[in-house]
C-alpha cells in the first residue's frame, strides 16, 4: 500500500539495539491520538468521531474502497486500548478523486497522485474511542526548516519489508525541506507543483538522524514540534537508489484544508469545544 517509518542508524555501536534501528519507540504518554488502522496505515484522531488519513489508504489505484473499510474499523494504539468500531461515513478530499480519476482515463501513472492533489481522507466512527486523544490541528502555512515529529506505525527496515499484523508506532524529530530537494527525482515544475499540497522532510538516505517513510506510516500524522499539533498526513515518499530507504517524504498540508475539514467537523454535534479552538 503505502510508505512508513525506517529510520537507520549506521554505527555499528547501535547495531545491538533494535529500539534505535527501527526508530525510537513512543511511550505510552505520547502521541495518544495517534492509531493504527485496520493493521494497514496510521491515522489521527481529530474529533469524538473522526479519524484522519491518507486517501491512499481508504480507495485502491482503481478509486475502488477498500475491502478493509467497507464495515468496521479496527483502531490499535500504542498505550495497549483496542477499538473495534462500525463506520458511518468516508469521506476523501475531492481534489484526490479528480486527480485519480483524470490518471485512470488517461491511463497514467496512480501512484504519484498525492504530488498533484490532497492524499487526505476522513472516516467517521459510530462510537466513542475515549482513551484515545483528540489532536489539535494547526492551519498556518508551514514552510522550511521547521522542526517537526514524523511517525507511524509502517515497516522497519526498507520498503522492500512485508508488514502484515500490529506494527509499533516508531516518531522522529525531521527538519520540513523546500522543494528543490526533489527536482532529481522529478521536473522542477512538477516539485513546485508539489509543494503546493505537500509539506517535505528530509530521509535518512539524505540525513542520517532523519526519519525515512515506510508501508504502513501512510496516514499517519506530521506534528509541529513546538505547538504538538498536527500539520499534515504521511502521503508519499521518493528514492536516490534501490535501497528501500526513502531520500524524501512528503506530507499533504492540512494548512490549505481548514474549510473542508472544518465542515465535517460542523456535522458532529459533539464538537463544540474542538471548534472554539480552530
Amino acid at each position: 500500500m503505502f510508505k512508513p517509518l525506517t529510520l537507520l542508524f549506521v554505527s555499528s555501536l547501535l547495531l545491538a539495539s533494535p529500539e534505535l534501528i527501527q526508530g525510537k519507540l513512543a511511550s505510552k504518554k505520547q502521541f495518544l491520538s495517534t492509531v493504527q488502522i485496520s493493521s494497514v496505515c496510521t491515522a489521527t484522531k481529530i474529533s469524538e468521531y473522526l479519524f484522519i488519513t491518507a486517501a491512499h489508504c481508504i480507495v485502491n489505484s482503481n478509486n475502488e474502497l477498500r475491502k478493509t473499510y467497507t464495515t468496521n474499523l479496527n483502531l490499535n494504539t500504542h498505550f495497549a486500548e483496542t477499538y473495534n468500531v462500525k463506520i458511518e461515513s468516508i469521506r476523501i478530499h475531492p481534489s484526490y478523486t479528480t486527480e485519480l480519476k483524470k490518471r485512470i482515463k488517461y491511463g497514467l501513472y496512480t501512484s504519484g497522485v498525492s504530488l498533484s492533489s490532497y492524499d487526505v481522507g476522513v472516516i467517521r466512527v459510530n462510537s466513542k474511542t475515549p482513551k484515545i486523544k483528540i489532536a489539535k490541528l494547526y492551519f498556518e502555512f508551514i514552510d522550511l526548516k521547521k522542526n517537526v515529529y514524523i511517525l507511524g506505525f509502517g515497516c522497519e527496515k526498507s520498503t522492500k519489508e512485508k508488514r502484515e499484523g500490529k506494527g509499533r508506532l516508531k516518531y522522529n524529530l525531521n527538519r520540513t525541506v523546500g522543494y528543490n530537494k526533489i527536482t532529481k527525482n522529478i521536473h522542477e515544475l512538477d516539485a513546485k507543483k508539489a509543494f503546493v499540497f505537500n509539506i517535505f522532510t528530509n530521509g535518512n538516505q539524505f540525513d542520517r538522524s532523519s526519519a525515512s517513510l515506510c508501508h504502513g506510516d501512510s496516514g499517519g500524522g506530521l506534528f509541529l514540534k513546538e505547538t504538538q499539533s498536527l500539520i499534515g498526513i504521511n502521503s508519499y515518499f521518493l528514492f536516490k537508489d534501490n535501497k528501500g530507504v526513502s531520500a524524501i517524504n512528503t506530507h499533504t498540508r492540512i494548512s490549505e484544508l481548514k474549510d473542508w475539514i472544518k465542515s465535517l467537523l460542523h456535522l458532529d454535534k459533539s464538537l463544540e469545544n474542538t471548534l472554539k479552538d480552530l
